[in-house]
């Protein structure tokens, strides 16, 4: 790899994921880079054992690397989603420990508060050709971006107010296979690469969507020249790369400038990617279809799943908490029907009503 490149050396968590699910999970130094630089990057979040089971579970979903149907994949997500049908896929959004780092991120006590709105499981191929190097859409190089665009229908709000966290769980290694994500770090209030609003990127306003880097900076040369030398200038001269490797977490948010860069040649580097926001966060779209829709597979995962959760795990996934105005005792009755012989335990609802 380029000796050149400026990298960003993971941290390990506050606490071992050995050690279970002990509260603070991320130091307070990894809690202010994110909110002040935009990202942190943590090693041992999750167990490994588990990770070594998302790994082998998802092992025959994608292509391998030099198949006629890797070259065709150029885009990310869509082949494993939350709910899956594998058990290992579904804890990590609900895992005590992401969750506990996730509200610590937000500032928050009450992980209540909190929503999932994505997990997924990517794939990302090394190019042996340069086949790619004329479509728009590639994934290879990408274009410096934030996420907010397809999250969300509106805008993040101003910087000490963060209303989404997202995530890239690694599940390869960048030694092995290059890849590393790219991040423009904020160095504060008067960052010229952080002014608000966030607008310099393809597919913002007028501008057409496009992915690969080359495509999308000639596109903006011609069409918005005074973005393409904000970009030029501002953006990718101070790009940082994470030095990840299997399990590493990258943390980041949705107004965080970023970007994938190219694997090596002939290589499958393996992510998940999940995103929460804040419950109150409305705006925020949930990236897949709704989670009941699952409900309609065999053997019933979902339920099963929303019935052995904590009440913590259920409110990620947007079941109302204990005390909320839906229950009363004929929604109880009614709720129990459906998963006390699955195993649910309706006393914190019942309990809640009485007070």
């Amino acid at each position: 790899m380029d000796e050149k490149i400026q990298w960003v050396e993971p941290t390990m968590t506050a606490t071992p994921a050995s050690s279970g699910t002990s509260a603070p999970v991320l130091t307070e130094s990894d809690v202010n880079t994110w909110r002040e630089n935009g990202y942190c990057l943590v090693n041992d979040l999750f167990p490994e054992n588990l990770l070594k089971l998302v790994a082998n579970d998802c092992n025959n979903v994608f292509p391998s690397p030099l198949s006629e149907e890797a070259k065709k994949i150029n885009y990310y997500g869509g082949f494993v989603n939350f709910p899956s049908t594998y058990d290992s896929v579904n804890q990590l959004p609900l895992h005590p420990r992401m969750m506990a780092a996730v509200a610590q991120l937000f500032g928050m006590k009450d992980l209540t508060d909190v929503r999932l709105t994505q997990t997924e499981v990517w794939p990302k191929y090394g190019r042996n050709d340069s086949s790619h190097e004329n479509n728009e859409e590639d994934n290879a190089d990408q274009r410096m971006h934030c996420d907010f665009p397809s999250h969300t229908l509106t805008h993040p709000p101003p910087w000490d107010e963060p209303d989404a966290v997202s995530i890239i769980l690694y599940l390869s290694d960048v030694d092995e296979c290059y890849g590393a994500t790219a991040v423009v770090p904020r160095t504060g209030k008067e960052d010229p690469a952080y002014t608000y609003p966030l607008s310099q990127m393809p597919g913002f306003g007028t501008t057409e969507w496009k992915n690969n880097r080359n495509i999308a900076e000639a596109y903006l040369r011609e069409v918005a020249p005074e973005v393409a030398q904000y970009r030029a200038e501002h953006l990718y001269p101070r790009e940082k790369r994470v030095r990840y490797r299997f399990g590493t977490v990258l943390f980041y948010r949705q107004d965080a400038w970023h970007r994938g860069t190219e694997l090596k040649p002939g290589c499958l580097r393996v992510v998940v990617n999940m995103t929460y926001r804040k419950a109150i966060a409305e705006w925020i779209s949930t990236m897949h279809i709704g989670w009941a829709w699952a409900m309609m597979r065999k053997n019933l995962p979902l339920e099963n799943l929303v019935a052995k959760a904590t009440v913590e795990q259920r409110c990620i996934l947007g079941f109302p908490k204990p005390g909320h105005s839906y229950w009363t005792p004929m929604t109880i009755a009614a709720v129990a029907a459906r998963y006390e012989a699955l195993g649910m335990d309706m006393k914190p609802y019942i309990e809640a009503i009485k007070q």
